[in-house]
């Protein structure tokens, strides 16, 4: 009896708690169909009561009555509010302009400045996704081989790289290594460069690195093959582009997205080659990898190589002495490179041909931050924000649906506010998370992570699906993807985090079909995005591509949900719950600023809405 009253005493307490913060949970413990009705129940233990400050859960559609003493639904969850879900979708938006950054706002994303060098946007694109990263490296593996003269281009950056196998399925795959393909490549007169970026894991690219600069033969001019670039904002920055472009009998392919050269990478749509991938020396912390690139053949690729050469001509050499003592390497001296349409020494016309023209309109949008100390003077002198107003401007675009994957999905203001405008109308949100790591937790990421995700599940508990990869299979969610309304695709190298948005050196690729398919919602929507949705789906799920091709979009999210639930495929339901130690994360701001800095160049702007 008397426990009784003072759990009822401490219930009352953690509801004014509860009201007084606005911290609720984000756990949706739905069966079946997504929007199935929510059963509220009693959290039994006081401790959890505490800890969550939650009487009923779950806790973000529930709340405890203490007129009838029971949980009850939230009031969010009542008939006629705005959180019902919309059984009928839209015909979503298919003009490309209408998605894509204006010229206007290009500029206004790049403090004033004009963009030069790169297109505004292209039509005619033939472009390919990679879900499966071992497709991916297969591609490029071909497209390496496939070089014949010396007017051919191998041009590569990343965050990381490592001598890896490019295909561990290969009876004898040491021949498949990195460098030994670069041997190939060379040996046809092909030139060949890398632009990678000094990081704390150096050592993994120091074979790369000396096969390129000491035992190939030099370039035209003697100078380095291989750079280790620093020139990054801050010494919590870095270069976080991944691009591998192919140039051959006049021909450009660009790819862009998550995907690095680097270990534990390469990996199987069934994520079940752990004995292949040991063999080849694959695994480094994780038994599988989730991931996505874009290959781009058509004017597009010329935007991503222009980018590529104008970092590598960029001002200051890097790797400076100081530097040099502290990582332990040193370039070569390195020389500016030619224009994509000239030969590699810049002294011959070598013009693009592109024979087939694709059904893809595509926008290169992009991160350079404010505080370059000179390096981008050439190509950024003030920043470039793109990346971020392109995908802020998409968000506000969307309809019916919003799919996002990503690795971190932590607190950025422009884009809680973008989501929380779109919502009342979506019929779904689909998020696939990668666990944070228990390390992570001490500075605050799944704090942050609560910040971006708390106010969407409390106000749109039935409309948010929030995943995670199942731990037991210890696969990384590495995707950097955003997929609206099948009808928009962008896929790049940016988390959707602060440092990504305006920090470190990001690249992305917003797609948008100008050639239709009816969907079994009976609207137009984009090949690209619906097909690359349905693979994904398809991943997750194990189930066919035709059965999840006859569905419609929320069939196909309460079966995601389903399966989810269920754990027969990759994934697991997850939540976002407020838990106690939030409110001591008095460290939580300056860690935010090492941890997830900013470096808009107009930051009164962009924090207008900013509370943390």
């Amino acid at each position: 009896m008397r426990w009784n009253f003072v759990e009822n005493a401490l219930a009352a307490a953690i509801a004014i708690a509860c009201k007084q913060s606005k911290a609720k949970s984000a756990l949706s413990n739905i069966a079946d169909s997504f929007e199935s009705n929510i059963q509220c129940s009693r959290i039994h233990s006081v401790f959890t009561m505490l800890h969550r400050l939650c009487i009923c859960e779950p806790c973000h559609a529930c709340r405890y009555s203490f007129q009838s003493t029971t949980c009850v639904l939230s009031s969010v969850l009542r008939p006629g509010t705005y959180n019902a879900t919309r059984l009928q979708p839209i015909q979503p938006v298919l003009e490309p302009a209408k998605w894509f950054l204006t010229e206007a706002e290009m500029r206004a994303s790049r403090s004033g400045v004009p963009r030069n060098g790169l297109q505004l946007y292209s039509l005619g694109n033939n472009i390919t996704t990679y879900p499966v990263t071992s497709d991916y490296y297969s591609a490029i593996l071909n497209d390496m081989l496939s070089v014949s003269s010396t007017n051919d281009r191998v041009y590569f950056a990343g965050w990381n790289i490592a001598n890896v196998v490019m295909d561990p399925r290969a009876m004898r795959f040491d021949q498949t290594r990195l460098t030994e393909i670069l041997r190939v490549v060379q040996a046809k007169g092909a030139d060949i460069r890398a632009l990678i970026w000094a990081s704390p894991q150096i050592s993994a690219g120091r074979e790369v690195q000396r096969v390129m600069n000491d035992v190939l033969p030099k370039p035209f001019d003697g100078s380095a093959r291989f750079v280790y670039d620093d020139r990054v904002p801050s010494i919590v920055g870095s270069h976080h582009q991944k691009m591998f472009i192919i140039k051959r009998n006049h021909q450009l392919t660009a790819y862009i997205g998550g995907v690095d050269l680097y270990k534990d990478r390469w990996d199987t749509i069934t994520h079940n080659e752990t004995r292949l991938r040991e063999n080849a020396g694959v695994n480094l912390e994780f038994k599988g990898w989730i991931d996505a690139q874009v290959g781009i053949h058509g004017p597009a690729a010329a935007d991503v190589a222009n980018n590529y050469i104008a970092r590598w001509n960029a001002r200051g050499e890097p790797i400076q002495q100081l530097r040099d003592s502290e990582l332990g390497v040193k370039n070569p001296p390195h020389t500016p490179l030619a224009n994509i349409e000239l030969d590699p020494t810049g002294k011959y016309a070598d013009p693009l041909v592109y024979p087939q023209p694709g059904p893809s309109a595509v926008q290169i949008v992009r991160t350079f931050g404010c505080k370059h100390k000179g390096a981008y003077n050439s190509f950024a002198p003030k920043g470039e924000f793109s990346l971020h107003a392109g995908i802020k401007k998409a968000l506000l675009m969307a309809q019916n649906f919003i799919y996002i994957e990503d690795q971190y999905f932590v607190y950025v203001p422009d884009f809680l506010e973008a989501m929380l405008t779109v919502l009342p109308r979506l019929q779904r949100v689909v998020i696939i998370l990668q666990p944070i790591p228990t390390g992570w937790r001490i500075f605050g990421y799944e704090k942050l992570r609560y910040d971006m995700l708390a106010p969407m599940m409390r106000q749109f508990p039935t409309k948010v699906q929030l995943y995670e990869l199942k731990d037991a299979d210890n696969v990384c969610m590495h995707g950097k993807v955003i997929l609206i309304d099948d009808a928009f695709l962008w896929i790049g190298s940016a988390n959707w985090n602060r440092r990504s948005q305006s920090h470190d050196t990001e690249i992305g690729a917003s797609i948008v079909d100008t050639e239709y398919q009816t969907s079994p919602d009976k609207i137009l929507v984009s090949a690209s995005a619906r097909e690359f949705r349905l693979k994904r789906f398809h991943e997750f799920t194990l189930s066919s591509l035709e059965k999840l091709s006859a569905m419609t979009f929320l069939q196909a999210a309460d079966f995601l949900h389903k399966v989810a639930v269920d754990q027969t495929g990759q994934l697991r339901p997850t939540n976002s719950d407020y838990k106690l130690q939030y409110l001591f994360y008095w460290f939580h701001t300056p860690v935010r600023k090492v941890l997830d800095p900013e470096s808009f160049c107009d930051l009164q702007d962009h924090r207008k809405n900013q509370t943390i």
